[in-house]
């Protein structure tokens, strides 16, 4: 037999509707029940002939994106390759009171957390699920405590201490006192990506804003220095930097970090790495990016596990990265991209060919993104 439980919604806008939740005992998973709010959610917003974001009696807010991506990407160690992609993200903030508010967000390709992207053409299975969801608590003041699958609130202005796409289950805490932010997490690594092993991620950051400058210091501890798949890795913690300034049309930007690799070895930029960016807004529409990327050996978290995806390398290597950043409109934006790695260390034998020469990488990229 079936439990069910009518639950009645009424919106300002003079709609009702009314949700039949079926509890069915080992037959209904949470992923199918988030999937079900949004879909609704988003036919209604329809027929009430709303654009951008959806409120409903300022209680409940719909919000998502949509990217079409194309990329070509050279090697000199494996054969060349290109391919056209999509991403697709949708998803929820019901505020339930003044100081409770739920957040959910549905995205394909839901189980990689390498990417949130699909390539077309290619045998993708039908993986739209959350990669959000959680409550947030904000009844004291400055302070606002979260739990369930969270983005970190760890500042950055790349992803090289933890990719976008890893959002970790657990709970965070943020205290805002004047300029200063205190943010603070303890999270459970459970995912494909790291084999079966539950890796714990504890961090605790100070952040500075001033009116053209934000700086952060914080550090990042795993719980554990092995995983199934990696088995044991050297660098368990890193120490951060990040810093974000604006200076009129221009901006800088840093994050660095280094570990507590322990490791009998010696290579360039050993356990250290570094992203710095220089950007520059050339009018309302227009923006420039370039970006140097150094990473050395052990020079991440878990040997990269938790990084960015986009160069040839997790670790050892030094690149570039030059983006332009157009709005076609207040809501779509044309990016294309350009990223060069090559090999840091020759020294290391993973990091080289056969013959010895260096790996490197060329990659072209162009994105739109849709916002609505």
């Amino acid at each position: 037999m079936m439990d069910k439980q009518d639950v009645q919604i009424t919106f300002k806008a003079g709609v009702t509707m009314k949700i039949i939740k079926n509890n069915t005992l080992g037959m209904t998973s949470m992923k199918k029940l988030f999937c079900v709010a949004p879909i609704g959610l988003a036919i209604l917003s329809a027929s009430l002939g709303t654009q951008a974001a959806v409120s409903f009696d300022d209680k409940v807010t719909v919000f998502g994106d949509f990217r079409l991506r194309g990329e070509d990407f050279n090697y000199n160690y494996k054969s060349d390759s290109d391919r056209a992609r999509i991403r697709l993200r949708i998803g929820a903030k019901i505020q339930v009171n003044d100081d409770i508010s739920v957040k959910f967000r549905l995205r394909n390709n839901a189980s990689n957390n390498d990417s949130s992207h699909d390539t077309l053409g290619a045998d993708n299975s039908a993986d739209f699920g959350y990669d959000q969801a959680y409550v947030s608590y904000t009844g004291v003041e400055n302070l606002k405590v979260s739990g369930g699958k969270i983005p970190a609130n760890y500042f950055r202005t790349t992803e090289l201490y933890l990719e976008d796409t890893q959002i970790p289950e657990g709970a965070s805490a943020t205290y805002k006192t004047g300029a200063f932010t205190l943010n603070a997490a303890h999270f459970i690594i459970d995912e494909e990506r790291n084999g079966n092993t539950d890796l714990a991620w504890d961090h605790l950051q100070v952040v500075y804003a001033g009116e053209n400058l934000t700086l952060g210091l914080g550090h990042i501890a795993l719980g554990d220095d092995t995983s199934d798949r990696l088995g044991d890795f050297e660098s368990s913690e890193m120490s951060t930097l990040t810093v974000k300034a604006k200076m009129g049309k221009a901006s800088l930007s840093l994050d660095a970090n280094v570990t507590n690799e322990d490791a009998a070895t010696s290579y360039d930029s050993q356990g250290q790495a570094l992203i710095a960016g220089v950007g520059y807004q050339i009018d309302s529409k227009l923006g420039a990016n370039l970006s140097y990327w150094r990473v050395g050996q052990l020079g991440t978290l878990a040997n990269g596990e938790f990084t960015q995806t986009d160069m040839h390398a997790l670790e050892n290597f030094e690149g570039a990265m030059a983006q332009l950043k157009y709005k076609l409109d207040p809501k779509v934006t044309l990016t294309p991209r350009l990223f060069y790695s090559e090999t840091l260390d020759d020294s290391v034998a993973a990091s080289v060919q056969d013959d010895g020469d260096i790996k490197s990488m060329m990659r072209y990229q162009i994105n739109l993104d849709v916002k609505f």
